[in-house]
């Protein structure tokens, strides 16, 4: 580039910066805008338009030859600020779209603006083939910059307003890359223009742009604005990295007042004074509600101490409260629930703030009580329900680890000797999942799965049942007690189970000549108990899955047998990927009978199917790396967000390191770059055991990234560099578009593949998959080796 040099590179590190940001911007707003399953299709959809968009660069360019590198820019800059006015202002609905057909709107707007910067990226490798390791690492570290400062821009301004400092940002890249051949191009002018314009006049006209919660039946906000009885009202909204976080004051305008995160999540807000002052308003939680039967029956020397995992609005703050807990510690991990809290004091009592036997941190409940050596009484959780997009990169479904076999295994660790955990749930398969996992954590403490249930018992309280865990096993006067007062209260409907009670067979209907027995217990829970079923026998019964979950497989919510919603498509899209891949292996023969460019340029270029090969491998094998080394690293975190974006900057800083430093492997170079290949092949292997010892050894995640995440992304930033500069050498620099193309379409692919692959076999599976990418990399290198000495290329110099 020479003296251009400049000025692209700057170019390229601002578009890339400014793209990465946008993507992670629209985590959020697709969070609010859609149901979190489709927030995953609409983003894996539009970043895999980056590969189509390399790919389609040679026709591109043919139909619209004065479209250069500025003009490609500065259309993804304006065409990123239509995505952001279509969902600010909605469009879709206004004319009446709705259902799928809408969701596809959507989905083709998201698309547009990757597709341009692909179209941008692969005309970058395709002019500059020689400086490829530049290029890459520019790239790469613009984005490891984003990932590292967008998480605290959001904590300080509205999402909808750094969406529109991306399209600004991408609007000066468009005038960068004009200045090095003085062609300032019109509609770069125009676009950072035209973003300028709309981004003042949107925040001048609406002090806080609105974002309307999809019409959808998991956004539970919707449902209680639209109800008739309650006439919800928002009286606060506030954007963070962890969401949109809605104050919502109901019934008509009486004070009741409820949080919602991105339109779902609904947490009420507790008065601790008012159900002090008035014992009516105590009534639901004694009597109606599951959570607090456990302390009718504790004594006073079991209820000292308690640990609450979210407690959102402060409903199992005031429940361990009325239940006379002495010392409460509750730990919710979004920050703007607890701030609210506080700033609504008056309506609440200061419940989070006024009370000195009340700590409330804001922090990873199940990190933080790791890092404590203190005992509880208690341990309560009400299993939160997100429904939206928690992961900051996108590519996850809601994973849980507050909720796995080892998370059960820690709580029970950190509680004293009589202590236990009691959990509120929604619905029966949340109870059946979660005994699931307690009979699984005590066969592994060696306990026979029928002895396992004589630590626990149901509270069936309809729409709401709990779940009691106890240290130790209960004793027969303690079930007999608690038999009799669930009776008394109604709590003995739906999975209803109690250790040592006898089930009585009823035959109310035999006056009526009908044979229809009614028993007391859950008589699934009750055959566990007597050891005439095994839970496998259960599991495999059961119609929907209830297996336990563990943190290589943190899918919790996930009870849907199979792979759910859209991931059955995607692995349709996979197979047929992996089958065209296999079909280009075998072209052989006169390239005129191919019409497909990809079949063509194979059929002209033998070796270029070894390139296609390493690309496509090169882009599975990252994003396997990358999503199932962050599933590892989570767990350990103390603040999801702001952690994962170290660990992608971590990830991504090393990548652009590695790049930068292909440039001096000079000797040696397919071999270097084999070992290199078959380094991370073995690395990945060993991921999933290296990454807990060393944040065992030091505590710290931040060292475990530098430790564990950047080596391997330096080795990560190796092979793709090499391979474009291979491609010049080896005068196939015109097929750069291509390669470029494919390896956009297979980092989705390989996105995909990895959460396919954690659903059904596990983390860890994704991560030897990925050394089995890497493989085929060092494979391919291999093979253009052999390819170019029979041409006799001298491609070690």
């Amino acid at each position: 580039m020479s003296g251009q040099g400049k000025y692209n590179y700057s170019a390229i590190f601002l578009t890339s910066f400014s793209l990465m940001m946008f993507e992670l911007v629209l985590t959020r707003l697709f969070s609010v805008k859609f149901d979190y399953h489709f927030v995953y299709l609409i983003l894996s959809l539009s970043v895999m338009s980056i590969g189509l968009g390399g790919m389609a660069l040679k026709k591109w360019y043919q139909i619209f030859p004065m479209n250069d590198l500025p003009v490609n820019v500065a259309m993804t800059s304006f065409t990123s600020l239509i995505l952001i006015l279509v969902l600010i202002f909605d469009p879709v609905k206004a004319l009446g779209f709705g259902g799928t057909f809408s969701e596809w709107i959507y989905i083709a707007a998201a698309a547009v603006p990757f597709f341009f910067f692909g179209l941008v990226m692969a005309g970058v490798f395709q002019k500059f083939p020689h400086k490829s390791s530049m290029v890459y690492a520019f790239d790469i570290f613009g984005a490891a910059i984003a990932t590292l400062v967008t998480i605290p821009i959001l904590n300080q301004f509205s999402v909808v307003n750094v969406a529109f400092l991306a399209s600004i940002i991408l609007a000066l890249a468009s005038l960068l890359f004009s200045v090095p051949a003085r062609d300032w191009k019109i509609s770069s002018g125009f676009s950072i223009v035209l973003v300028l314009i709309a981004a003042i006049g949107v925040n001048i006209f609406m002090e806080k742009p609105v974002l309307q919660v999809a019409e959808n039946a998991n956004k539970d906000l919707l449902r209680f604005i639209n109800n008739p009885y309650e006439k919800g009202k928002i009286i606060d909204s506030r954007w963070s990295a962890f969401g949109r976080t809605d104050l919502v004051r109901g019934k008509q305008g009486s004070g009741y007042l409820s949080m919602f995160v991105d339109g779902a999540a609904g947490s009420a807000m507790y008065n601790w004074r008012e159900i002090q002052a008035d014992s009516l308003k105590s009534v639901h939680l004694r009597y109606h509600f599951g959570e607090f039967f456990p302390f009718y029956f504790l004594t006073e020397s079991e209820k000292d101490s308690a640990f609450i995992i979210g407690p959102g609005g402060g409903r199992d703050v005031v429940v361990a409260l009325l239940g006379g807990v002495k010392h409460i510690t509750a730990v919710e991990v979004n920050p703007q629930i607890v701030q609210i809290m506080n700033d609504y004091a008056e309506y609440n009592g200061g419940l989070y703030r006024d009370y000195p036997n009340v700590n409330v941190v804001v922090a990873d409940a199940r990190n933080y009580l790791r890092k404590s050596n203190l005992k509880y009484d208690l341990i309560m959780a009400s299993i939160p329900i997100t429904k939206s997009s928690r992961s900051i990169e996108g590519y996850s479904l809601t994973e849980n680890f507050l909720f796995t076999v080892e998370a059960i295994s820690e709580y029970v660790d950190h509680l004293t000797s009589e202590g236990r955990i009691v959990i509120v749930a929604h619905n029966d398969a949340e109870i059946y999942r979660l005994i699931m996992m307690v009979i699984e954590y005590f066969n592994e403490k060696g306990i026979d799965p029928s002895l396992s249930m004589n630590h626990i018992y149901t509270i069936a309280s309809g729409m709401m049942p709990t779940l009691v865990i106890k240290k130790t096993p209960f004793r027969v006067e303690e079930t007999q007690a608690r038999h009799q007062l669930m009776h008394k209260l109604g709590f003995v409907n739906g999975n209803f189970f109690l250790p040592y009670r006898q089930a009585p067979e009823i035959r109310p209907a035999s006056l009526l000549g009908l044979d229809l027995p009614w028993r007391m217990f859950d008589q699934v829970l009750v055959a566990l108990y007597n050891g005439q079923v095994t839970p496998e026998e259960v599991r495999q019964a059961a119609s929907f899955d209830i297996g336990a979950v563990h943190d290589d497989k943190p899918f919790f919510y996930k009870f849907q047998k199979g792979l759910p919603a859209p991931f059955g498509v995607f692995f349709l899209i996979i197979v047929l990927v992996f089958f065209l891949l296999l079909y280009m292996t075998a072209i052989k023969g006169n390239p005129e009978k191919y019409s497909f460019s990809l079949f063509k340029s194979v059929a002209l270029h033998p070796e270029l199917k070894w390139f296609y090969l390493i690309f496509f491998s090169s882009g599975a094998g990252f994003m396997l790396l990358e999503i199932a080394s962050l599933q590892k690293l989570n767990i350990f975190t103390d603040n999801p967000l702001e952690a994962i974006s170290v660990l992608l900057f971590s990830l991504l800083l090393g990548t652009g390191t590695g790049s930068f430093l292909s440039n001096f492997i000079k000797e040696n170079k397919f071999k270097t770059i084999s070992l290199v290949s078959l380094a991370i092949a073995v690395v990945s292997v060993a991921l999933s055991k290296l990454i807990p010892a060393v944040y065992q050894a030091n505590d710290s995640i931040f060292i475990t990234s530098m430790v564990t995440i950047l080596p391997l992304g330096i080795l990560l930033g190796i092979p793709f560099p090499a391979a474009m500069n291979k491609l010049s050498a080896m005068n196939l620099s015109e097929y750069i578009y291509l390669c470029w193309g494919i390896n956009g379409i297979a980092a989705i692919t390989g996105s995909v593949l990895a959460m396919i692959i954690g659903i059904l076999f596990g983390f860890t599976f994704a991560l030897w998959t990925a050394a089995v990418f890497y493989i085929l990399i060092s494979l391919g290198f291999f093979k253009i080796s052999i390819h170019s000495k029979a041409f006799h290329l001298n491609l070690n110099k």
